[in-house]
């Protein structure tokens, strides 16, 4: 017994037996013994014959007779036909426990593979075993309806079973999804469930169809706005980095602006300040010049002198240096005064005539270069 296991996916076709049944079970095995052994494979899954193994563990036994096929491995879709089919043969079944026995052979032999052989989409194959004489019998449309209630949840497949409702009221209600047949089990009195006929169950099938259509389009437009907000997001956070790129962009060029206007500024006011010097310097100059020629200020060389001081003082600051020499061996140098290139042409020209008036006027007062020196 210890070597024994119970397969959960009997459970899934076949219910235990319970109550009085169970009862007569155990008592029929106290009394007789297992007479047909259980079946299993070589693990020691249990094949057919779950409710016998219970009713021994119930009595305490410790062995019992089994049949082992050393050839089926527990995944094989023949240890799901043998299930069914000792399960139909030698038990009294419900109509929703002979639907899902009918569903699951359905399964297990759905796909053809050649003459009489069948598989269910795994590697192994089965041989084809005679069809139970239960579902042999029926035609194939019954076997249809019976395939289509394996799908009824528990509280219609149990009205099912006691003959509230009848197998055409259920088979419209079996095909509706699971979740439309708890609402509609929550939502409905048994009694209402009861007084249904062929005709309502199949317009509410319409129905509830009709309205699962309306909800599929609306989660597929649901998901095409979702996808759609998606792509937004995406361009959001796109613009929104091409906004924070061209910011720093920005943010560099003001910067680079900035550095060139102040470098720019500082060149400026360098040449102003250089500017302001020379001007400076050129009105010292001149102040100084006017200082030291305004004494004897009837005298022609010195009358001759301001003049040409005037002539120099009167044009904008200066850029190139000029020198006057007067005399051929003597030459009386004015080495401070700047000025740009046209006035220096123009001063040029004034320089000439006054200098022939300078010589006229030191002629006349028998003075030389040396000694106008000494007066300025």
């Amino acid at each position: 017994m210890e070597q024994l296991t119970p397969d959960p996916r009997n459970r899934e076709i076949f219910d235990p037996v319970e109550g009085d049944d169970f009862e007569a079970l155990v008592e029929s095995i106290r009394t007789n013994g297992i007479i047909n052994p259980i079946s299993i494979t070589a693990t020691g899954l249990i094949i057919a014959g779950e409710q016998r193994y219970r009713a021994a563990r119930t009595l305490g036994l410790e062995t019992v007779p089994v049949i082992v096929h050393y050839d089926l491995d527990d995944d094989d879709p023949k240890v799901t036909l043998l299930r069914v089919d000792e399960n139909i043969r030698r038990r009294s079944l419900k109509i929703s426990e002979t639907a899902r026995a009918v569903k699951a052979w359905h399964d297990a032999t759905a796909k053809p593979v050649g003459t009489n052989r069948y598989t269910n989409g795994s590697s192994s194959t089965v041989d084809e075993l005679e069809m139970p004489e239960a579902i042999a019998s029926m035609s194939p449309s019954t076997r249809t309806i019976y395939t289509k209630l394996a799908a009824l949840i528990e509280p219609l497949a149990f009205m099912l079973d006691t003959k509230q409702i009848g197998t055409q009221v259920a088979y419209q209600l079996a095909q509706l999804s699971k979740e439309n047949q708890e609402a509609l089990a929550a939502a409905t009195s048994e009694e209402e469930l009861a007084e249904l006929t062929e005709s309502d169950a199949k317009e509410l099938k319409e129905r509830l169809k009709a309205r699962d259509a309306e909800v599929a389009e609306l989660h597929r437009r649901l998901e095409q706005t979702a996808e759609g907000q998606q792509s937004l997001d995406i361009m959001g956070l796109a613009l929104a980095g091409m906004r924070e790129q061209h910011a720093k962009e920005l943010a560099a060029l003001e910067a680079s602006v900035e550095d060139r206007v102040a470098e720019r500024t500082e060149h400026f006011e360098a040449e102003a300040d250089a500017a302001d010097a020379a001007r400076a310097r050129s009105e010292q100059l001149v102040t100084t010049l006017r200082a030291r020629m305004n004494y004897e200020a009837k005298d022609p060389v010195h009358n001759a002198i301001k003049l040409l001081v005037g002539v120099i003082a009167s044009g904008p600051e200066a850029h190139a240096r000029f020198t006057i020499q007067l005399g051929e061996q003597d030459g009386f140098m004015w080495p401070f005064i700047d000025m740009d290139a046209q006035q220096a042409l123009s001063v040029a020209n004034v320089l000439t005539e006054y200098s022939r008036l300078l010589r006229a006027a030191l002629d006349e007062k028998g003075l030389s270069i040396s000694g106008l020196r000494s007066l300025t």
